[in-house]
């Protein structure tokens, strides 16, 4: 039995059951894709001279075919193939030939350049067709060997499906008139002219099947929070595709604990969930695997979600208050049952719904009571005067808190600074201890950030009532440089007088102050001091005494507008 079925599937040229042979068979199809070349292109011959000898330019002469259009399906692979000829004159000289066979998809015959640089795969194969001596024969002795090998090798090299496959025949003919074998050129009434014929295979993947099963949409890890000691976690099951099997229904399995489907009551801790897949060839998927994290909800940071920076004030470019969010966990998180509060008594004072972390990465909360705006826009403002800020949790309509700042007052002369954390997903520390930053780090890592600087001056801006000279004495924050200017000018980190030693004034002076370290920076501050001397500038000076001068200041509101001097332009256009 064993040796009757190898017998038959030599027959068919099959490997395994479900193997199939199929065939293809197409003619020359335009005259001008089957051709004579020499030196010179010859498209419309009468016939097609196999080996022959051009007499006219006294050279030897090779046929080029060109099958168009074959549907070779891609994944084919060619187990035969051949040319078919007609002889159209009886010959009695047999031929040595050799055939070749394009690389990739050939395009159409046009000139004799066209063809001749043309690149061929780089094996051949020989043929010695018997003398054609039968007029109008289409039998064996027209019929090339096996092409195959050379079909794949072109196939190999980036022949596409639906393309063309081009064929040269070379011969040895030296002599005028010895035609070794002459076949029909193309005619659309004839019937001989030349046919290729494929016998091709396509192979089932399923014979042998060494595919696994592939899982698709596999659960991302699942983290939940309870007060008591477990907690329901749901998902939707991956799915399984295989290349052979169908209906393939995967087992699922938990560890440390046993077999927990979605919907089912997870305890306290990590467990991971396992999906695995076998195909009828048991060939093993890889496996899916995915963690539920049930964390204690009593925990204040149990979320890992923390308040992480606040502007009570706003930011010079975003001059609402504004609250940032960290997400201290490896995973984005949703914040559907977060609410954020500035009272303890109410809990659930704004739900955070529609929103989410990205994983180590921040969440900015507009605080300007605006929720007609949507999205971040909070109903929620920040007092400069200090207060907390409070995140809770809803679990089973129970309000836990999981996190919470509380800031101090900000003095009416600190603007564009905000509190925070030196280091993100770190315990918040107290409100004397939260870190100010000199515009903040919206968005961003407050390790990033500039740290704000206060410089202390012991002499107050305004009028002096003494003649006595104005001693000022400034104290900049350990660690800083600290440089002012008194011609209006602004001082950075590269203008302006380095302080050493307390300065001393007698006339209206306008101070500007500025400090600096490689972790911060201060404000630029202006000090303007006043000496109410009279001046020229009355139009009555003799009735206006120096008394009256000064209680006149006292009295009027004074505002001081020093800018930055800058150079002048004094070029005059010509008119």
């Amino acid at each position: 039995m064993k040796k009757l079925f190898s017998f038959i599937c030599i027959l068919i040229h099959c490997t395994g059951f479900s193997q199939q042979v199929q065939t293809l068979t197409t003619k020359i199809a335009d005259g001008n894709d089957d051709v004579e070349v020499s030196s010179v292109l010859y498209m419309t011959s009468s016939d097609l001279e196999l080996g022959g000898f051009d007499s006219d330019n006294r050279n030897k002469q090779y046929v080029a075919l060109r099958f168009q259009a074959l549907a070779l399906p891609p994944n084919a692979t060619v187990l035969k193939a051949y040319i078919q000829f007609t002889t159209k004159s009886a010959s009695s000289t047999t031929a040595n030939l050799s055939i070749k066979c394009q690389i990739g998809n050939a395009a159409a015959y046009s000139t004799f350049a066209n063809i001749s640089s043309r690149a061929y795969v780089s094996n051949s194969i020989s043929w010695n067709p018997p003398a054609w001596t039968v007029k109008d024969e289409s039998g064996i002795k027209q019929q090339t060997p096996d092409l195959a090998s050379i079909i794949n090798a072109a196939i190999a090299t980036g022949w596409q499906s639906g393309g063309a496959l081009s064929f040269k025949i070379e011969g040895n003919a030296t002599v005028n008139n010895v035609l070794n074998a002459r076949s029909y050129e193309f005619s659309s009434t004839r019937l001989g002219v030349a046919q290729l014929t494929i016998e091709y295979q396509i192979a089932d993947p399923c014979s042998p099947d060494l595919a696994a099963p592939v899982f698709s949409n596999c659960p991302a890890n699942i983290n939940l929070f309870t007060t008591t000691s477990s907690a329901i976690a749901t998902w939707t099951a991956p799915t399984v595709s295989d290349n052979c099997t169908t209906a393939i229904t995967p087992s699922v399995s938990t560890a440390p604990t046993g077999s927990l489907i979605s919907g089912s009551a997870f305890p306290l801790g990590i467990t991971t969930v396992t999906y695995s897949a076998k195909d009828g060839a048991n060939n093993n998927a890889v496996p899916c695997s995915f963690t539920v994290n049930v964390k204690d909800a009593g925990s204040a940071s149990a979320a890992g979600i923390f308040i992480n920076e606040l502007a009570p004030k706003g930011t010079i470019g975003n001059s609402e208050d504004w609250i940032e969010l960290y997400n201290n966990t490896d995973t984005p998180l949703s914040m559907d049952d977060i609410y954020i509060t500035g009272k303890k008594t109410t809990p659930f004072k704004w739900q955070l719904k529609g929103l989410s972390i990205p994983a180590k990465g921040f969440l900015v909360l507009i605080a300007d009571g605006d929720i007609a705006k949507g999205g971040t826009h909070i109903d929620l403002k920040l007092s400069s005067k200090g207060e907390s800020v409070y995140l809770f949790r809803s679990v089973n309509g129970v309000a836990v808190e999981i996190a919470s700042m509380t800031f101090p007052a900000l003095p009416d002369d600190e603007d564009n600074i905000t509190f925070g954390v030196d280091t993100e997903g770190g315990a918040t520390p107290p409100p004397a201890a939260l870190t100010k930053f000199l515009g903040g780090t919206r968005g961003a890592s407050n390790t990033t950030g500039k740290r704000f600087l206060r410089i202390t001056n012991n002499m107050p801006r305004g009028i002096i009532t003494t003649n006595a000279p104005t001693v000022v004495t400034l104290t900049p924050p350990a660690g800083s440089t600290l440089r002012y200017t008194t011609d209006h000018s602004i001082p950075s980190r590269t203008s302006g007088n380095i302080y050493a030693t307390p300065l001393t004034f007698n006339t209206t002076t306008v101070l500007k102050t500025f400090a600096y370290s490689n972790t911060g920076e201060s404000n630029v501050e202006s000090f303007s001091y006043i000496y109410p001397t009279k001046g020229t500038e009355l139009t009555f000076p003799d009735l206006v005494t120096q008394a009256d001068y000064e209680n006149g200041l006292k009295l009027l509101p004074i505002v001081s507008i020093s800018t930055n001097v800058g150079a002048v332009d004094t070029k005059v256009e010509k008119i």
